[in-house]
């Protein structure tokens, strides 16, 4: 017998992190988990900033992030990793953690396409108001394409540590299939059923 989709806890809840680089598919995994599951979705980017990339101070974006993790009682996936700031508040809280760890061709042509739409205005921007333009997206060491080449090791040294030592962490990698299988195994699952299960 397969092995389920999601630990989930003894009550049936599930709270879902979703983590991995810049242009892994985070946001949209999240929406499918969040779709599927049918519970909200708690976008981390969108906490961060203020309108015109202005950053919360990090005791306010703790205080945020706690406040929409204990509105959600019937549980959350969370769109982000911002452990430093964050000082693992999400991780603790998690029953289960999805590492998206796609080839980096993958993620470089992902980022390419996302801040290009962003820049046009077809696609919306991370957080209301972070709007995006050429010289930022291509020529800041701000910009999300800088910031994937530079700390894809550094990322990828954090997740796979935490993948030996946490069995709620679930590695995906590839091309987008393994990742694919699994969310058609994501069902609504009521807490009864779980509970009896």
């Amino acid at each position: 017998m397969p092995s389920p989709a999601l630990k989930g806890d003894e009550a049936g809840v599930f709270r879902i992190q979703v983590i991995g680089n810049s242009g892994s598919g985070k946001s949209r995994t999240a929406a499918q988990i969040s779709e599927k599951l049918q519970i909200p979705v708690i976008c981390l980017d969108k906490l961060w900033y203020k309108p015109g990339w202005i950053e919360h101070h990090v005791t306010e974006f703790r205080n945020l992030v706690r406040e929409k993790m204990d509105e959600c009682l019937e549980g959350w996936v969370v769109d982000g990793v911002y452990s430093r700031k964050l000082e693992g508040l999400v991780e603790q809280q998690a029953t289960d953690i999805i590492w998206l760890d796609p080839p980096f061709l993958l993620i470089l042509g992902r980022l390419l396409k996302r801040s290009i739409l962003r820049v046009v205005g077809v696609d919306p921007p991370c957080s209301p108001g972070c709007h995006e333009s050429f010289s930022h997206v291509f020529f800041s060491r701000e910009s999300v394409i800088w910031l994937a080449l530079t700390q894809r090791e550094r990322k990828d040294r954090i997740f796979s540590k935490m993948l030996e030592k946490d069995d709620r962490v679930q590695r995906f990698g590839g091309w987008r299939k393994d990742l694919g299988d699994w969310l058609q195994r994501l069902t609504l699952v009521s807490r009864v059923e779980r509970r009896l299960g």
